[in-house]
């Protein structure tokens, strides 16, 4: 949803307004955060915030074995489609479901 490609990122969305965003995804020291959430006290950081473009996903690839791939991974490839997982109990269950949108 947000593209998120490191960990940890901190993302704060604006006003609720889901396409606009910002994202930390720095130092997850305590100074260096601590200094990147003051920038909030100002109303005016968030105003200036532009909305993001809509995120694409990669499209999913027939010849992947889905069932090697980690269930982080496959976590992963649903969140990003906005696929409600948190059901999910067995690995066969992300399975199922990314081999349901192929």
């Amino acid at each position: 949803m947000f593209n998120v490609g490191t960990f940890p990122t901190i993302v704060v969305v604006c006003n609720g307004d889901i396409d606009r965003y910002i994202k930390y995804d720095g130092d997850p020291k305590a100074e260096p955060l601590q200094k990147w959430f003051n920038t909030f006290k100002d109303p005016a950081v968030c105003a200036g915030v532009k909305k993001q473009k809509k995120f694409e996903p990669k499209p999913l690839d027939k010849n992947i074995d889905y069932s090697k791939l980690r269930v982080k991974e496959l976590r992963a490839i649903l969140e990003e489609r906005d696929i409600d997982c948190s059901a999910y109990v067995e690995k066969s269950d992300f399975v199922k479901q990314i081999q349901s949108l192929l």
